[in-house]
């Protein structure tokens, strides 16, 4: 079972409002780093709700363990060694 990704992060929706606000902090602030989890979580614009068979959302707004450790941690650990914050 998957969604698109533009499901979640249309323009009319509620989370890209948020990231654009979010993009802008950043832009201006060079101590501010933003890490997109919705684009982590639904690589190649497709999210899943499931890996290997394993759920990837305890409900719809939690991320459970198994998502948390291995799909969404080695993407956040990439993203800080590219910023060079590691």
């Amino acid at each position: 079972c998957a969604k698109s990704l533009s499901y979640f992060s249309s323009e009319e929706g509620l989370y890209e409002g948020i990231i654009n606000k979010l993009e802008v902090l950043s832009n201006q602030n060079s101590n501010i780093y933003l890490f997109d989890g919705l684009r982590a979580m639904c690589p190649k614009n497709e999210c899943q709700f499931s890996l290997n068979q394993k759920v990837l959302y305890w409900d719809s707004n939690h991320i459970s363990h198994y998502g948390s450790k291995y799909l969404l941690a080695p993407q956040i650990m990439k993203f800080l060694e590219d910023e060079e914050l590691l």
